[in-house]
């Protein structure tokens, strides 16, 4: 949308006097200050209000489930199309230059932070920390920041160069950055211990969910058989497991899922998604459903494969009695944590992931979590909003110490 389209979209904003939209919102944007900035072309001020709760905005709008998020609460959607918040955020941060100044704060203390994960959820707790003069270290295992949003999440749908340039823009002398660190409970550089023996007095998990859960199934144990975290990973660095023209299989439902299946498509193969259940129940944003369809992805529902042979390709068996051959399977269907972070916290067993409690807070005094790794169906403002929520704890800890 241009400029005059935004306005003319925000201008379709009833300002509800109880705004379900800011109540659906994972970080409580002030949706309708923003768009009531938007109506009159301030664009700045707009700009000020989103960023005041979302440091990522410019990403937000472009990626998350704003269906099942703030537009899917907004009020005209009842009767006609929702107001789109989500392209008006994307443009008003477009838009916008410069990150609005924020008042620093007096508060002086020598206490470290530790950041094990510069994904959403690590950037957003290092950058509020920063306005409140509280230094911290991201320690990172990959050579670069953004986590999923770099890897995870395809450059069709999300521009690496606006990830870059999106944190660039909030990193400060306050945050210190560690590449090629990758947490080990053995390991004398990255751990719970090392880093407390190093003098960090808080520590913040925030790694995401980067290893593949596995398929129960016989026969997935094929070099033929990939995982969707790693395919994904392969494509962003630009390597491909898989012949151009070959037949492939997607299992799963999920956002992953169609971005997996899109790369396969969009590189040139014949790609099917099977998922166990309808299409209305696919928990996969409908939006990018649509374009895969249009791109040519086809799908099998209502469907199980239970086992795969390799026999000149993979030979597929189904609970409907059927077989299915491809050249490929990738499976898709979650994913599950670093293991080594895992021996050293509380798990939810219900869950599987990190038990915290209502501040984030592990088993461990002043060691949290936050990010998919407490939430596996979460979204981009949901880790976001874990990484600010553990910085205010943080701040306010050191506020009090100051006054005791």
């Amino acid at each position: 949308m241009n400029e005059q389209e935004i306005i003319k979209e925000a201008q379709r904003c009833l300002n509800c006097k109880n705004p379900k939209c800011k109540e659906a919102c994972p970080l409580r944007v002030d949706i309708p200050q923003m768009i009531d900035h938007v109506k009159r072309a301030e664009f700045e001020e707009a700009y000020r209000i989103d960023y005041e709760s979302n440091p990522l905005g410019i990403i937000c709008g472009l990626i998350c489930p704003h269906e099942r998020q703030c537009q899917g609460s907004c009020v005209r959607g009842i009767k006609e199309k929702p107001v789109a918040i989500g392209a008006i955020e994307h443009y008003v941060c477009s838009v916008s230059n410069s990150v609005p100044k924020t008042y620093k704060s007096e508060l002086h203390t020598n206490s470290k932070v530790a950041i094990i994960g510069g994904g959403p959820a690590g950037i957003s707790c290092a950058h509020e920390l920063s306005k409140e003069n509280i230094k911290s270290t991201i320690f990172e295992k990959e050579s670069f920041l953004g986590g999923i949003l770099m890897y995870g999440i395809p450059d069709f749908r999300l521009d690496k160069k606006l990830v870059v340039e999106s944190i660039d823009k909030i990193l400060d002398e306050n945050i210190e950055i560690k590449f090629g660190m990758e947490y080990n409970e053995k390991s004398d550089k990255l751990n719970i211990a090392k880093l407390k023996e190093d003098g960090y007095e808080y520590i913040f998990i925030s790694t995401g969910l980067d290893s593949n859960k596995k398929l129960d199934i016989p026969g997935t144990n094929s070099n033929r058989v990939l995982y969707a975290n790693d395919y994904l990973r392969d494509y962003y660095k630009k390597e491909n497991n898989i012949s151009k023209n070959s037949k492939v299989a997607v299992i799963g439902g999920g956002n992953v899922a169609i971005d997996t299946a899109r790369v396969a498509r969009k590189l040139g193969n014949d790609v099917t998604i099977i998922y166990r259940k309808t299409r209305e129940k696919m928990p996969a944003n409908n939006e990018e459903v649509e374009s895969s369809i249009e791109e040519g992805v086809k799908f099998i529902f209502e469907t199980n494969v239970i086992r795969v042979e390799e026999q000149d390709g993979l030979k597929l068996y189904l609970d409907n009695n059927e077989e299915y051959l491809v050249d490929y399977l990738i499976i898709a269907i979650g994913s599950t944590t670093n293991e080594e972070i895992m021996k050293n916290v509380l798990i939810n067993k219900e869950t599987g992931l990190i038990f915290i409690n209502e501040n984030l807070e592990t088993k461990e005094k002043n060691v949290f979590a936050g990010g998919d790794i407490i939430n596996n169906k979460g979204t981009v403002a949901s880790a976001i909003n874990d990484g600010i929520r553990v910085a205010k704890y943080i701040i306010e800890d050191e506020k009090h110490k100051k006054t005791t």
